[in-house]
């Protein structure tokens, strides 16, 4: 039978700011380097100092798991409950219907693939634990019908290029195998058989508990391994009964759940010795799967599917027979833009392969043709008269009449006819799914050339803005830079004038530190002149004193001398008597005769006033 054409769902889930990368710009909101557009639409934005242009790309849906307090965005923000509404449930449908598939979360470590994938128990629960459980539940409904369910469950991963089962404690290194009906298989691998959810339950916390994780810089449990959960959903429709043979139609689906280890850059993880050696072991797994999709995506007649054990388990699910969901985990921490946007474009591309998907159940037109040969060998028998063939073939051992005959005849018509219409109205479904894939996968591409096409109107109109912004700030900036020549002028003419100020303020101290030093040499010189005044004023003083004193000795002096004279008148006056004397005769000054004393008085004379003080002083002398 003719697969049916069916793209990989792509989709993107950004996750949440975390503690580390708010404490690392200090408590605050860090850039976001994706923004939103729409629930198909995701914008790479270059952060500040990156020369990088921004970039839409169209997805199959889009998951905002931001909480607004961070980052508002225009769609709302999507938990675990709204990824696995638009992930698991359609990959559920499909295996109901009996096609294969495969969900597998890619990105880089501590972008949220496990937590998207597991998750942890309660509402947190992720992709894997809810489509386990849903599918007994839809099990649990069909009881009673004519359709019986079989599920088997393998957890393996894939640790350094080797596969390891899981479910056992023993480890030993698998071998991945090529089934001609199943595809790629792992010899040797655990298939539990399971029958209720709780059952699941238990071996998926008994696989991670065994999983291979480890500390680094930039997750405090990073998984060192790619793992895979396989389902196996065998599901067998009772049709009717010819004879003793019952008319079945089995079904068998299978899907790959992975979880793949995150890409890594050494230098940010900071790993050494073994866990190097892992980072390297899967940056090597990844990059090969990343040259398998542009392989697929360019059409190239080999796929490297063998390059790497994670490729050649994955090898139906990309380009094979599968309906493929992939989800791509973003960072929005401006550290991570890089690996980021390689995400997105490796995500982008992925959309571009395409798969051919069918229905995994035994031919029907084997049956049919099985029962046609089985008619015709009854019609022979009876030509021949072979009664012993006729009852082989009929089941039975008792006589057979014509009117059995021909109800057993019309029994194998009638499940033939059953058959061919089942067979035709599976032939219809087919074609339908086609025309609704094509119709969907023309509508989304609509749509996102629409979305592109506002988005790049915005941009072009945001350009707009964004020169007229230029061409105002240019403006703005020749304004500027006119009033700041003119603020340099008039600073500058302020600055010389204020020089002149100052100098003038200068000569004004100048001429003020000389008045004062003037003005202390002034009052020094009044200083000594005083000094000298008040010296020479007391010499005056002394003097005028000392002239008071000689006036009075010449007063004295005077005095004696008028004594002197008339004494010596009287002397005269005796010696010569009354005119004895020439008239012309004046005695000199101070002449004592002979054998008297100066200034001394005669005898039988007594001494005058000026006599007694003389004769005063020439004792103190």
């Amino acid at each position: 039978r003719k697969g049916t054409n069916d793209n990989v769902r792509v989709m993107v889930r950004v996750r949440p700011f975390n503690q580390k990368e708010i404490n690392e710009v200090g408590g605050q909101i860090p850039f976001c380097v994706v923004q939103v557009n729409s629930d198909t639409i995701i914008t790479a934005i270059p952060p500040p100092g990156d020369s990088s242009q921004e970039a839409s790309y169209p997805f199959d849906h889009v998951f905002w798991s931001m909480p607004p307090e961070q980052v508002p965005a225009p769609v709302d923000v999507a938990g675990q409950e709204e990824v696995y509404k638009h992930v698991g449930v359609p990959q559920l449908d499909s295996m109901f219907d009996g096609y294969n598939g495969c969900i597998f979360a890619y990105g880089q470590t501590s972008s949220g693939k496990t937590h998207s994938m597991m998750g942890y128990p309660g509402h947190g629960r992720g992709v894997t634990p809810r489509l386990c459980e849903e599918m007994f539940t839809r099990i649990g409904k069909a009881q009673g019908s004519n359709t019986t369910y079989e599920v088997k469950v393998s957890f393996l991963e894939i640790y350094n290029e080797k596969v390891q089962d899981l479910l056992v404690k023993k480890r030993e290194d698998l071998r991945i195998v090529h089934d001609p009906l199943r595809g790629p298989t792992v010899r040797g691998l655990t298939e539990k058989l399971v029958h209720s959810w709780e059952e699941i339950e238990a071996l998926l916390d008994a696989g991670m508990d065994s999983r291979t994780t480890a500390a680094t810089a930039m997750n405090d449990k990073s998984s060192r391994s790619h793992a895979v959960v396989q389902l196996s959903l065998d599901m067998e429709t009772q049709l009717g009964q010819v004879g003793a043979k019952k008319i079945s139609r089995p079904r068998r689906s299978r899907a790959n759940l992975v979880d793949l280890a995150g890409s890594e850059k050494v230098g940010k993880s900071k790993v050494e010795g073994a866990n190097l050696k892992e980072a390297i072991g899967i940056n090597q797994s990844l990059t090969c799967l990343g040259r398998v999709i542009d392989h697929l995506v360019e059409q190239k007649p080999h796929i490297p599917y063998r390059d790497s054990v994670l490729t050649c388990l994955l090898a139906d699910s990309l380009g094979g027979n599968s309906r493929t969901t992939m989800l791509a985990a973003l960072s929005p921490a401006a550290v991570n833009f890089d690996e980021t946007v390689s995400t997105l474009r490796y995500a982008s591309r992925a959309r571009k392969i395409v798969n051919t998907v069918k229905v995994n159940e035994d031919p029907t037109a084997a049956l049919i043709r099985e029962l046609q040969e089985e008619l015709a060998r009854m019609k022979q028998s009876v030509l021949m008269g072979d009664m012993g063939a006729l009852q082989a073939l009929m089941g039975t051992d008792q006589p057979i009449s014509a009117a059995s005959m021909s109800a057993k005849t019309e029994e194998l018509e009638k499940v033939i006819g059953e058959i061919a219409a089942l067979e035709e109205k599976e032939k219809i479904e087919e074609e339908r799914r086609e025309q609704a894939w094509h119709v969907e996968r023309e509508q989304l591409e609509i749509r996102h050339a629409q979305e592109l096409q506002e988005i790049q109107a915005l941009k072009d109109t945001l350009v707009q803005q964004k020169e007229q912004l230029e061409e105002q700030q240019e403006k703005l900036h020749t304004e500027v830079k006119i009033k700041k020549k003119g603020l340099v002028l008039n600073r500058m003419q302020g600055l010389t004038r204020l020089a002149a100020a100052k100098s003038k303020a200068e000569e004004h101290d100048e001429k003020k530190r000389q008045y004062q030093r003037e003005m202390i040499i002034n009052r020094l010189k009044s200083s000594s002149e005083s000094l000298n005044y008040k010296t020479q004023l007391a010499e005056a003083r002394r003097k005028q004193s000392n002239a008071q004193s000689m006036g009075e000795q010449n007063r004295n002096l005077e005095a004696e001398l008028a004594a002197a004279e008339k004494y010596i008148a009287a002397l005269e006056l005796r010696k010569f008597g009354p005119g004895g004397k020439p008239a012309n005769y004046t005695p000199r000054c101070g002449y004592t005769p002979r054998g008297s004393v100066s200034g001394a008085t005669p005898r039988g004379v007594p001494p005058t006033d000026a006599q007694a003080n003389r004769g005063a002083h020439s004792r103190i002398a």
